[in-house]
């Protein structure tokens, strides 16, 4: 993992006896920003998290295989309905200006 991250410092894993992750202040992750924006609720904010979601979480996943992966089924569709959130306040925002 490290040759693929790379070793600079600051590194980006964080590794000790019973884990290995991604830092999150050394990555960006969509998920976390897309949300970020729709909290903000300004229309720039809305405009550029309509441009990041691409469509369904995991989509090219099948999620309805195995019990396990009913988490990410469930992320999907909040994220999903999230989404549709989104879309919603930027067109009353977009209406209300005119």
């Amino acid at each position: 993992m490290r040759k693929d991250f790379g070793e600079g410092e600051p590194t980006s894993i964080l590794a000790d006896r019973s884990s290995v992750r991604l830092d999150p202040d050394a990555v960006e992750v969509n998920t976390v920003v897309f949300e970020q924006l729709v909290r903000s609720g300004a229309r720039q904010d809305l405009e550029r998290a309509v441009e990041i979601y691409r469509g369904d979480y995991l989509a090219e996943v099948d999620l309805d295989d195995a019990d396990s992966l009913a988490p990410f089924l469930f992320e999907r569709q909040r994220l999903r309905e999230l989404s549709l959130a989104c879309l919603k306040s930027l067109i009353g925002l977009r209406a209300g200006a005119g």
